[in-house]
């Protein structure tokens, strides 16, 4: 049995989790269509945003993601990777100049769209730390509206502890979850909920600030 199984709230489609596609098809082949895979930063569909004055370098939006954090999640996909991990399932977030440029405040408002429901905001890229400066206000935003946030990077909390500029370090302090560290191919097999490979960590808030040494 699937670990987990949602049913998309008002679109009838049928997201399962923690079964093969073989698996699925030899048990449901005669009721459901062929189905088609979704992953993190892979949805059945995305919006992309209108282009708006801003620095904020945008690939997509999209909303009702169950696989990207708990929940039912709107998402903001950022375009650019510096890190470009082998065998990335997004290898079109690579480039940074292409998408389109938003601002923060026109990010947040298609983000949280009044008429959908969510239980949280999930960023992922690209990889959202390359353009922390940019980013740290739309975290801002979202948290001073009480929005649960999820943030994913290619770098671990460690490195950006380390080496990373205030504004990296600030948008891991304000989000809820992180999911940090590269998609290593070789170790995605089992990952686990939310995760691309095994070697990623889904960290608290409490634990992010631990692992940054207590920073506030």
């Amino acid at each position: 049995m699937p670990e987990l199984i949602f049913i998309q709230d008002g679109t009838g489609s049928l997201t399962v989790e923690g079964m093969s596609e073989a698996d699925f098809m030899a048990l449901a082949a005669d009721l459901l269509p062929t189905p088609t895979e979704v992953n993190c930063g892979i949805p059945r569909r995305k919006l992309v945003p209108a282009p708006s004055v801003g620095s904020l370098r945008v690939h997509a939006i999209w909303h009702g993601s169950v696989v990207e954090g708990p929940g039912v999640r709107s998402v903001l996909q950022v375009q650019g990777c510096p890190i470009r991990c082998a065998g990335c399932y997004v290898p079109e977030t690579h480039a940074a100049g292409t998408g389109v440029t938003m601002s923060s405040v026109d990010a947040v408002a298609s983000l949280l769209d009044p008429f959908l429901k969510r239980d949280g905001v999930t960023v992922l890229g690209g990889e959202p730390l390359a353009q922390a400066d940019a980013l740290l206000p739309v975290l801002e935003s979202l948290v001073a509206w009480g929005v649960h946030t999820v943030l994913y990077t290619g770098y671990t909390i460690e490195r950006i502890a380390k080496h990373g500029t205030p504004a990296q370090k600030r948008c891991l302090l304000l989000a809820d979850m992180v999911i940090d560290g590269p998609y290593v191919k070789a170790l995605s097999d089992g990952a686990g909920e939310w995760r691309g490979s095994r070697n990623q960590r889904v960290l608290s808030k409490t634990e992010v600030r631990s692992l940054m040494g207590g920073a506030s």
